[in-house]
């Protein structure tokens, strides 16, 4: 499934920042991570148009908006990791 039919599915999912990867003018590539679904989706691809670069302040304020605390966070993207299946 494409992030987009999975948004529109209405799976959980959330911002993530690999802070790893070198940083881009001190900011980080944005990727979707759904809940259950194996892998990413980073921006910038041809179904995501350019790439979003961000701080982690405002990955984490995003995903506030999305009304998700810190612990639901790391259990989406852990979920990503070891999808039930």
């Amino acid at each position: 499934m494409t992030a987009q039919q999975l948004i529109q599915s209405g799976r959980r999912y959330v911002y993530w920042l690999d802070l790893s990867v070198k940083p881009v003018d001190g900011k980080h590539r944005v990727s979707l991570v759904f809940e259950n679904e194996t892998g990413h989706f980073p921006t910038g691809t041809a179904e995501m148009q350019e790439p979003w670069y961000w701080s982690d302040e405002i990955c984490k304020s995003k995903n506030k908006e999305l009304e998700y605390s810190e612990q639901e966070v790391l259990d989406i993207v852990c979920s990503s990791m070891f999808p039930k299946g």
